[in-house]
């Protein structure tokens, strides 16, 4: 009985110890997509000023139009923005798309940790409702035997008080 019982506690830390694994597995992913959603907000911050910028260069560039010199010198200028800022736009759009499939797998990653905890779960609640009722049985089994050894003792008493009336018999 103390076998067993050291076997569903070494069998209950196992499973406790999977449970805690997967509880840190959980809150890291937790963390991470936390992470990862702060970043994906900061890309986005910087492509909409990007964007902000690409529209004011090509306003200004458009708001130039009586001053030709230096709207020629402008111009360039704002077309090496506008090209700086398309790149920087697509740099940052694949930034946040990458994000996004970073994300996804996080979460994807996070419902797995979730299902495999609760696996783990329902496996330890059905190892401590199988300890239970194998302890219950066994009660019942050790009560049964101690009823039997009580019965088996009251025969044997009876018996031998029959040899005793029967040894007076005799010697009578």
């Amino acid at each position: 009985s103390s076998g067993i019982n050291a076997e569903y506690g070494l069998e209950l830390a196992d499973y406790q110890r999977s449970t805690d694994a997967l509880q840190a597995k959980l809150n890291s992913s937790k963390t991470e997509l936390e992470q990862a959603r702060t970043s994906l907000d900061k890309k986005e911050g910087q492509l909409s000023k990007v964007a902000g910028e690409l529209r004011e260069s090509e306003k200004l560039r458009l708001t130039q139009d009586d001053m030709i010199t230096k709207l020629k010198l402008l111009v360039k200028k704002s077309k090496k923005e506008a090209a700086d800022g398309k790149i920087a736009e697509e740099e940052a759009r694949k930034d946040v798309e990458d994000m996004k499939s970073e994300l996804e797998k996080s979460a994807q990653m996070l419902e797995e940790c979730k299902l495999e905890l609760a696996t783990t779960q329902g496996l330890l609640e059905n190892t401590i409702e199988t300890h239970r009722a194998t302890t219950a049985e066994k009660g019942a089994v050790v009560k049964n035997l101690e009823n039997k050894v009580q019965e088996l003792k009251g025969d044997a008493e009876y018996g031998e008080r029959e040899r005793e009336r029967e040894r007076e018999r005799e010697r009578e």
